[in-house]
């Protein structure tokens, strides 16, 4: 049987504080922990802000399935690089840093009217159909396509866990919901499981 499949957003780090930078930072260990131990095949995130990536989960075991921002894409050619690349132009006076093509770079992230990377999609999705085990955390499970995630899995047989304070449309579909907040939640779900 395959290992459970996370998917996660990150809480708080949008809010700016420290302590709930901090708190989000505990929550994202814990998938680190988890994907350490063979306990997560696949973490898939709707955040945009790079946590994941600098949290250590390993680059085979992450989709980003709205892209990051700790990376850069030219508009024209679509090669992608670091972000301190264009982030050293604009200190250094360049209005619109360019790729070598002459393309402007934007972070790599999927803005309004832009298609998902199908490549990502189609790996999340094809996760979902095949994980024992499916986890929706900090999430409102409101866009789609990613909140199919969550009825694939239950039609393919997979238990599932919604963990969020909101509510969601699929709250009656899985097996359990817990409402309390990641940071308490997480760590201890990793020492349940780790023993």
């Amino acid at each position: 049987m395959p290992p459970p499949l996370a998917s996660a957003r990150n809480p708080g780090a949008a809010a700016g504080g420290v302590d709930e930078l901090a708190a989000a930072w505990r929550a994202a260990s814990t998938v680190v922990v988890l994907t350490g131990a063979g306990m997560s095949t696949l973490l898939v995130t709707q955040n945009v802000d790079g946590l994941h990536e600098r949290s250590g989960v390993p680059r085979e075991r992450l989709v980003t399935i709205h892209g990051t921002d700790a990376a850069i894409e030219c508009m024209e050619c679509g090669r992608r690089d670091e972000r301190a690349l264009a982030q050293r132009a604009w200190e250094a006076g360049v209005a619109v840093p360019r790729c070598s093509c002459g393309g402007p770079w934007k972070p790599a992230t999927i803005s309004f009217g832009q298609s998902l990377v199908q490549a990502d999609l189609h790996r999340a999705l094809e996760a979902a159909g095949t994980c024992d085990l499916l986890v929706a955390a900090g999430t409102s499970l409101v866009v789609g396509p990613i909140n199919e995630m969550v009825p694939l899995a239950r039609r393919a047989g997979a238990r599932s866990a919604i963990l969020t304070a909101s509510e969601t449309p699929f709250d009656q579909l899985v097996d359990w919901k817990i409402s309390r907040p990641l940071t308490e939640v997480l760590p201890a779900l990793c020492a349940l499981i780790l023993g």
